[in-house]
Parts: C-alpha cells; sequence; structure tokens
C-alpha cells in the first residue's frame, strides 16, 4: 500500500504456498498451519491449511471490505 498497490489482506495462495514450502524444504513436519495476516493493515485474518498426501485444503473466514468491478 506504501506504493499506491493495493495488497489483500488475507491471501490462501500465499498460506497454501508457504504451507508446502515448509514441508518440501524440510522447515516442518507439520500437516495443519494456521497463519495469521493482515494485521498490520488493521483487517486481521486466520487462514487454516491442511496438507495431505495429494491436496491442500485451504479455509478461513473473510470479510468484503471493498469491491471493482471488471469490464
Amino acid at each position: 500500500p506504501a506504493a499506491g498497490i493495493d495488497e489483500d489482506p488475507q491471501t490462501g495462495v500465499g498460506a497454501g504456498a508457504l504451507a508446502i514450502y515448509s514441508q518440501c524444504f524440510k522447515i516442518t513436519d507439520r500437516d495443519i498451519f494456521s497463519i495469521e495476516q493482515g494485521f498490520e493493515m488493521g483487517m486481521p485474518g486466520i487462514i487454516k491449511v491442511l496438507i495431505k498426501r495429494d491436496c491442500i485444503m485451504i479455509g478461513g473466514h473473510a470479510t468484503v471490505f471493498g469491491g471493482r468491478n471488471i469490464d
């Protein structure tokens, strides 16, 4: 935001990638993650990530704080 570029307060793609990266590079052997994002922006949220053998499940709660139409 400081550079004039909008940011998402929470992003499931980033949370899932972080969880997989952490497992692949043996940073952790956990398969359940709670990732906190958006606190510095005043729009806090927690994303839950569950890694199973061949899939990733990402969930959480979101609040709509803006909208935009794209034509």
